[in-house]
């Protein structure tokens, strides 16, 4: 009778490949997690900056048309955020997955905004207004 130790051979193959897979995955998995969380991070803070110009373009064109002047905006935020107003910036921190924060700023005409607004998740109604019996720009979530 003829003894054939091929197939031995095959199974080691396949657990010295089976072990190679899983040392590769151990080290590429927590590479390829960090790397997309920091791509949504990133994401999420270019929407929400593109949505925050258009307030800041709202504020300029106010500031530019004089007292009277209003203007309702709507947003799409993809996370809750705080816009902070202060001279002639807006500026939001953003959480980000690895819990640093992230402080993005934004330039606007008017000097004289120093209010505060919560912005929620999803569509937000924004009035900017100059009214008539105030000196100053109001800018508040509707």
């Amino acid at each position: 009778m003829i003894k054939d130790n091929k197939g031995q051979l095959s199974v080691e193959y396949l657990l010295i490949f089976l072990i190679s897979i899983l040392i590769l995955i151990a080290i590429t998995l927590p590479t390829l997690e960090f790397g997309i969380n920091n791509a949504l991070d990133m994401m999420n803070i270019i929407k929400t900056k593109s949505e925050i110009v258009k307030i800041t373009e709202t504020i300029n064109t106010i500031y530019s048309n004089c007292i009277g002047s209003k203007k309702t905006v709507i947003i799409d935020i993809p996370k809750d955020t705080t816009l902070y107003f202060s001279s002639n910036n807006v500026y939001f921190d953003y959480l980000l997955s690895d819990g640093n924060i992230r402080r993005v700023y934004l330039n606007c005409d008017c000097s004289d905004l120093t209010n505060t607004i919560t912005l929620s998740k999803g569509i937000n109604k924004i009035n900017v207004e100059w009214s008539a019996n105030n000196d100053k720009i109001e800018v508040k979530c509707i």
